[in-house]
Parts: structure tokens; C-alpha cells; sequence
């Protein structure tokens, strides 16, 4: 479980090995993941989101 001081960072998990990486970005957090372990299998998260990017203009929760 990461800290809610991290709320909005990127998280990248290698699902294989459960080692991860944060980062301000999905790229820089996966950059940092494959420094450390090359052949990962990324899995990205949003600190404090349910999803990492949306699509549209309103949230779930929202009528449209």
C-alpha cells in the first residue's frame, strides 16, 4: 500500500515480482520500474484514483 502523500502519482507494478516505482508520469514511473527490473510486466496505477486516465467529460459517478 503506497502513502496519501502520494495522492496523484503514478504507480508502475511489475506483476510478476510485485517490486514498483512512482513517479509524476506513467512513463517516468515505468522508466524507473525497468531500470531496476528490465523484463517487467507493467501494471499502472494513480495514487488515490480507481483509474490511471478517463475518457469524456464527466466522472462515473456524474449523470451525464
Amino acid at each position: 500500500m503506497v502513502e496519501a502523500s502520494y495522492q496523484g502519482s503514478t504507480v508502475a507494478i511489475d506483476v510478476l515480482t510485485g517490486d514498483y516505482a512512482l513517479g509524476d508520469t506513467s512513463l517516468a514511473a515505468a522508466r524507473l520500474l525497468r531500470a531496476t527490473q528490465p523484463h517487467a510486466e507493467v501494471w499502472l496505477v494513480r495514487v488515490g484514483h480507481r483509474t490511471l486516465h478517463r475518457l469524456g467529460s464527466c466522472l462515473l459517478r456524474d449523470v451525464c
